[in-house]
């Protein structure tokens, strides 16, 4: 894992240059990145980039806690969040589709 200095140096310098471009970004954060991180996500906020979680359909603890983490999210960001990318192809489909828009996250 990067120290901190290391890793707030390189997201200064991905931010500063989507700016110079006048560009918009999507970033997608786990749950672990969030907690470890919480300036970085905080940072990114500050841009007025979009921040989304993102989980993994075979970690069941994450997609269970998809309302906490995104209450965490908005906490830290201090603005509301329905974005989430999910990787993996689940069996069960639909039923976490639901769930995560039981939880105030959009998808299409």
């Amino acid at each position: 894992m990067l120290p901190v200095d290391d890793l707030d140096a390189r997201i200064l310098h991905l931010l500063d240059h989507i700016d110079k471009h006048r560009a918009e970004g999507n970033f997608y954060i786990t749950p672990d990145l969030m907690r470890d991180f919480p300036e970085v996500v905080s940072l990114v906020s500050s841009r007025d980039h979009e921040i989304g979680l993102c989980c993994d359909y075979r970690n069941y603890q994450c997609l269970g806690n998809v309302g906490k983490y995104k209450a965490e999210l908005e906490q830290i960001t201090g603005q509301k969040s329905g974005g989430i990318m999910l990787k993996s192809n689940p069996k069960d489909g639909r039923l976490h589709l639901r769930k995560l828009a039981d939880n105030g996250f959009c998808y299409s």
